[in-house]
């Protein structure tokens, strides 16, 4: 994580201060497409880090001020829960198909999410005994967008989510290469491996906390089509 996050106090950096570092996440998304021209779409991130570091100087975090060169514990959990809805340009992929033979087809997609952003930020310094936390739950509204390219086994996808309003802001993206590495013809399954790259920027005030800061990074993952 990259950024910084303060609680009725100072500013405090994620990597600087709070000692955050490089994890690694799981997440999962689910895309349900039917016979007619809505899809749904759900997706679970789970994100947590935790740190430890000495301050250089004395800051507030909410109602205590955490004292200078005494060590501290400080620990960060941003769960997303996704659950929306999309369409497709009808016809699209098969029509690509036609005119390049068969070898590809392109699908786009547009529509709307729900994103459930659950913050918790926790910091703690045992010897004083001083402890502070700072939570909320905030229902971001998403635009969401992507397009598919199918070449035979091999995938190529993206799709963007993202919103911007009243100095508040939400924008995540993500690319990826999906290889068919197992599928029963013409009623599947089809099981598949993928890699990509995702990134995500968060800003705004929310319950007294404001926070802004960027996560990002390669992914890798296993799949199924039914």
């Amino acid at each position: 994580p990259d950024g910084d996050l303060s609680y009725k106090g100072d500013t405090l950096s994620l990597k600087n201060i709070l000692g955050f570092d490089t994890e690694y996440q799981p997440f999962a998304v689910a895309k349900i497409e039917t016979l007619g021209l809505i899809r749904f779409y759900a997706g679970y991130t789970r994100m947590h880090f935790e740190g430890e570091n000495n301050a250089t100087q004395s800051f507030q975090f909410a109602d205590y001020t955490f004292k200078a060169s005494i060590p501290f514990e400080s620990s960060l959990t941003a769960d997303q829960l996704d659950i929306g809805v999309y369409l497709g340009i009808p016809f699209l992929k098969t029509a690509t198909k036609v005119v390049t033979l068969g070898f590809s087809g392109i699908d786009i997609e547009f529509g709307a999410i729900l994103k459930i952003f659950k913050l918790n930020g926790k910091i703690e310094q045992t010897q004083t005994g001083i402890s502070e936390e700072a939570d909320f739950t905030a229902p971001l509204p998403l635009i969401y967008g992507g397009a598919e390219i199918d070449i035979g086994n091999l995938k190529f996808e993206v799709e963007g989510k993202g919103i911007g309003y009243k100095g508040k802001h939400f924008y995540e993206g993500m690319g990826r290469v999906k290889i068919k590495i197992f599928g029963v013809p013409i009623t599947g399954p089809d099981i598949y491996i993928h890699a990509g790259y995702r990134y995500q920027d968060v800003k705004g005030e929310f319950s007294d906390v404001n926070v802004s800061f960027k996560v990002q990074g390669p992914f890798a993952g296993v799949g199924v089509n039914f």
